[in-house]
């Protein structure tokens, strides 16, 4: 059977395949099924193969009974935690408004999609005083925690059978989601999306950036439950043969060699809990402390994030796509 990379277009050989590695959801059937992980010769987008069982209504079961109940995840607090004091996500809404014009006095109406116990809200909400927030959340817990936060929340979004919100949106966000969908389920919900999208709206997104040939040589690389792994030229050929414009492109973070070197010494790639904690509270360097002043100085004065650093062969991609104004 011809597969088609679900980015470019163009045909999957399958004998481009590497590993797919699952550590952390053994116990479920479906992704045990998986072979491996395709890589396309023509953009780099990795595929996992085959995901036939792996339907829509499958991952919805999944992100809603399943995955937020796993040790990793089943702590709000430990995420609440992490994120309050963490600079990624005040990095990515500072980016965010650079492409909003900086209107930071309007009434922008965001959507986040997939935001867990509260997503990029609490950072929204500091910079766009007068901004709503809305989310689709699969999980219950979530839901009631970012309702808290007065976010309003829709849980069908994305179901054939749900109806459209009775809004379009300015911006919709989507953090660390898009490697979660199925190749079959990519385009399909982003036609959506852009049809959720005001006139000259913008998507934003950041997934890992899945540099195949770093990522796979490390003992212990875990790619469950991602489905898609992306590279940069993946992201831009997908997205113009949507129509859309790609104002923004780029890597941060860490290099993936330095955030292997953090983590080679823990059980699971994430760490221990109490590694967690410190990771945040400690610096691994003097200059950590120096950085992370700097930061919130810049913030505060200017208002904008020159992200200090971007490169080729860091851990996160970040897109800033806009919809046609017409």
């Amino acid at each position: 059977m011809m597969m088609k990379c679900a980015a470019c277009g163009e045909l999957l050989e399958r004998n481009s395949m590497i590993p797919y590695y699952n550590y952390e959801f053994p116990e479920v059937a479906e992704f045990r099924r998986i072979e491996g992980t395709i890589i396309c010769q023509h953009c780099g987008l990795g595929v996992a193969f085959p995901t036939a069982g792996i339907t829509a209504g499958f991952l919805e079961n999944f992100y809603n009974s399943h995955f937020w109940r796993s040790p990793e995840y089943s702590k709000p607090s430990d995420i609440i935690f992490k994120h309050s004091i963490a600079i990624q996500p005040l990095a990515l809404v500072m980016l965010i408004n650079v492409f909003l014009d900086n209107k930071r006095s309007e009434r922008i109406e965001f959507l986040e999609i997939g935001p867990g116990a509260f997503g990029l809200s609490p950072a929204l909400r500091w910079l766009f005083p007068n901004c709503q927030v809305y989310a689709y959340e699969l999980d219950e817990q979530n839901i009631k925690s970012l309702q808290n936060l007065g976010v309003i929340c829709y849980q069908e979004l994305f179901s054939p059978s749900s109806s459209q919100p009775d809004r379009n949106f300015d911006a919709i966000i989507m953090s660390h989601v898009l490697e979660h969908f199925s190749p079959e389920m990519l385009k399909p919900t982003f036609m959506k999306i852009k049809e959720l999208l005001k006139p000259g709206g913008l998507i934003i997104i950041e997934i890992p950036n899945c540099c195949h040939s770093i990522c796979g040589k490390h003992e212990g690389h875990n790619d469950c439950p991602h489905l898609l792994f992306f590279t940069p030229k993946s992201v831009k050929k997908f997205f113009e043969n949507l129509d859309m414009e790609v104002l923004f492109l780029g890597t941060s973070g860490i290099t993936h060699d330095e955030r292997w070197q953090n983590n080679k010494n823990s059980a699971q790639p994430h760490g221990s809990t109490l590694k967690k904690y410190l990771k945040f509270i400690l610096p691994r360097k003097m200059g950590d402390w120096w950085t992370r002043a700097r930061f919130y100085r810049m913030i505060n004065k200017l208002g904008t994030f020159p992200d200090f650093t971007y490169g080729a062969d860091r851990v996160y991609i970040r897109a800033i796509i806009r919809k046609s104004r017409a």
